[in-house]
């Protein structure tokens, strides 16, 4: 059974609030439908208790605390890093998690490609993009000289 479309929707909409970028800027980087799944997977039955309290009108990540609060960063720093961190021993107990299994991993390949670090500064992320044709045939100009 797939994942339906507005359960993608309502994850990048709350994940829009958490990183500062808009929906359709998330939704350009192609990882929203990996990103959602990594991050029901990880939190299990306590996801939509997250979302709800996201999506509460007045609510402020600033001001939550415990579990829900390291979701919210943990979903951040998904988007910005690529990164699945590891959990607090109470975000990890609250979401049902093994210890075994709450390390940090990078998503995929593509998810370090694709993070927003990169678009903050308007960088290419080293490794992923070639350099323009004859970008090496000339040494790089003196600092100040144009």
């Amino acid at each position: 059974m797939g994942v339906r479309a507005d359960e993608v929707d309502v994850f990048v909409e709350v994940s829009s609030e958490l990183t500062g970028f808009s929906a359709r800027e998330l939704l350009a980087t192609g990882m929203a439908e990996t990103y959602h799944a990594t991050v029901s997977a990880k939190t299990g039955a306590v996801y939509g208790e997250f979302v709800h309290a996201l999506r509460t009108p007045g609510w402020d990540p600033r001001t939550a605390g415990g579990s829900v609060l390291e979701l919210a960063q943990a979903v951040t720093r998904l988007w910005y890093l690529g990164v699945w961190p590891a959990l607090s021993e109470e975000a990890r107990v609250s979401v049902g998690m093994s210890a075994r299994t709450n390390r940090p991993f990078v998503v995929s390949p593509r998810a370090y490609a694709e993070s927003l670090v990169w678009k903050t500064f308007s960088a290419d992320p080293p490794g992923t993009r070639a350099a323009g044709f004859g970008s090496w045939g000339r040494p790089p100009r003196a600092a100040g000289v144009r």
